[in-house]
Parts: structure tokens; C-alpha cells; sequence
């Protein structure tokens, strides 16, 4: 990446400054931006789009001081983080509601528990909230959700199977509270 990165240059002192740079603050960036984000994918890109906001400003980093640089440089990685963070939670708020439009267009059946089940799942973890859609509503398999999401085949299937089991539980709990009334 740090090829790309220099190409965008155009002097050679920049090119080295800009090295050294990269060398002294890429791990910190990307510590910083994973505090935030808690995703390896999308540190990464945190630290990528950082290094492209430096680069554009590269001018201004000769007239700062170490100390100043160094404030620079968190402040951007920082800002750029909560960006993505902010992007991601507006995807998966459209997402969950893409995830209860499809249950309901598929359950055509009114006396079949619908608000309940939609209950349940909108209380589920964002993860298996997002794994549940992927394959039942997504057409998604375990492999190619596991891709996704960067975890393993067997990770998917056993919150897919758990995640089946909770629902099903707290959909049987609540008809036997139903009963009971």
C-alpha cells in the first residue's frame, strides 16, 4: 500500500518524508482506528483513507512540529474512524429494516405471531441479526457469510443454529404466556 501511497507524490524528499512517516505512525493508526471500529476490515480502512487525507495536506505537515504532527495525525485517524463508524450503523439500521420488510412480505398468515417474531428479532445481537438475514432472507450461505464477515464456516453455523433455537424458545415461551391469560 505504501507504493500507491508514494506515487501520489511528486518530490522525492516528499516521497522519503512521507515514508517515514508511514513507518512511524501505521500501527498506531491502525490501533487507534480499531479501538473504534473493533474490525480489522475496516481499521484498514480507516488507516487508508487517513493516509489519503494526509497526503493532501501533505504540504502543511513541514510547518508542524513533531508534537503538532503527531496530534495531526490522531485527530485525522480519530475523525476518519467515527466517520466509517457512523456509515456502518446507518447501513445496518437499513438493513434491519430491509430484514423486517422481507418477514413480512414472506409471512402472509396474520394470526402467525408476526409482530412477535419481528420482536424477536429485532432484540438479537447486531452479528447474528445480520447472520440470520444473510442466509434466510439473503439466500446467503454459511461460507459465503463466513467471507463476509471474516470468521470461520463453523462460526456461522453455530450462531445460525443458535441464533434458530434462542427464537424459536422465546416465540414457544411467549405462546405458553399467551395460553396462560
Amino acid at each position: 500500500m505504501l507504493a500507491l501511497y508514494l506515487t501520489m507524490l511528486d518530490l522525492p524528499d516528499d516521497k522519503q518524508q512521507f515514508r517515514q512517516l508511514y513507518q512511524r505512525y501505521f500501527a498506531r493508526m491502525h490501533r487507534i482506528a480499531y479501538g473504534i471500529l473493533r474490525s480489522p476490515a475496516l481499521a484498514d480502512e480507516a488507516v487508508h483513507e487517513a493516509f489519503i487525507k494526509i497526503i493532501k495536506n501533505f504540504a502543511k505537515i513541514s510547518e508542524l512540529s513533531c508534537q503538532e504532527l503527531t496530534g495531526w495525525i490522531v485527530i485525522i485517524i480519530r475523525n476518519t474512524a467515527i466517520d466509517i463508524l457512523r456509515k456502518e450503523k446507518r447501513s445496518l439500521a437499513i438493513r434491519d429494516d430491509d430484514l423486517f420488510r422481507r418477514v413480512d412480505q414472506q409471512n402472509t398468515d396474520p394470526i402467525s405471531g408476526r409482530e412477535e417474531m419481528l420482536a424477536e428479532i429485532r432484540a438479537l445481537s447486531p452479528r447474528n441479526r445480520a447472520i440470520l438475514e444473510l442466509h434466510y432472507f439473503g439466500g446467503y450461505t454459511a461460507r459465503e457469510i463466513a467471507e463476509a464477515l471474516g470468521v470461520s464456516t463453523n462460526s456461522v453455523e453455530q450462531r445460525l443454529s443458535r441464533t434458530v433455537k434462542l427464537l424459536r424458545q422465546r416465540l414457544t415461551e411467549q405462546e405458553g404466556d399467551e395460553e396462560k391469560r
